[in-house]
C-alpha cells in the first residue's frame, strides 16, 4: 500500500469567485457565468493573476505526474493558517511549497519535483501503537 505525500502551497490565493448560492444559480442559468468569473478575475492586480496562473500550472503538473500519490492544498498567505505557516515554517515569500519537511520558495519546478520524489521515497505507513496483548491464564 502506498501513502500520499501532503503538499501545502502557501500563496496569495484568489478569494472565491463564486457568489451566494441563489445568485450563482441565477448567473449560471442566465448563461453569463463565464463572463462574470472572467470579470472577477480581471479585477485582481496583474501580479496576483500571474502568480495564480503560474502556481495553478505547477499544481496541475505535480498532479499529472504523481496523481493520487500526492495531496495538494492551497493556503491563502493572508489567512490565519497562512500566518501560522509563516511563523511556524518560515513561509514568508510566495509561493512557498511545503513538501514533507522541505520548504521550496518560488517557481523552481525541478526542485518541487525532487522534493516530492524524495518524500515519496521516504513515506512510511502511519505509526500506530501495537495492540496490547491480552493474555489470560
Amino acid at each position: 500500500m502506498t501513502y500520499a505525500v501532503d503538499i501545502t502551497v502557501v500563496t496569495r490565493a484568489l478569494e472565491s469567485m463564486q457568489h451566494c448560492t441563489h445568485c450563482q444559480v441565477f448567473i449560471e442559468e442566465a448563461g453569463v457565468g463565464p463572463q462574470v468569473h472572467a470579470e472577477a478575475f480581471r479585477s485582481y492586480p496583474p501580479d496576483i493573476r500571474e502568480e495564480y496562473a503560474r502556481v495553478s500550472a505547477m499544481i496541475a503538473e505535480v498532479l499529472a505526474r504523481f496523481g493520487d500519490r500526492v495531496n495538494v492544498r492551497v493556503v491563502n498567505a493572508f489567512s490565519p493558517e497562512g500566518l501560522w505557516l509563516a511563523l511556524r515554517r518560515g513561509a514568508r515569500q510566495y509561493p512557498t511549497w511545503l513538501v514533507g519537511r522541505q520548504k521550496i520558495v518560488g517557481y523552481n519546478m525541478p526542485e518541487v519535483i525532487a522534493a516530492v520524489q524524495a518524500a515519496l521515497g521516504s513515506t512510511r505507513p502511519p505509526e500506530h501503537p501495537a495492540p496490547a496483548s491480552s493474555s489470560t491464564k
